[in-house]
């Protein structure tokens, strides 16, 4: 159970981490 939260607790942190990359790469892109 305890490992099974720390792999979510994971999946969450990278996909905010994509979406904090998406977001910082927006200004560039445009």
């Amino acid at each position: 159970m305890l490992t099974a939260t720390g792999l979510l607790v994971g999946v969450v942190a990278a996909a905010g981490g994509t979406a904090v990359g998406l977001l910082a790469w927006t200004p560039v892109a445009s």
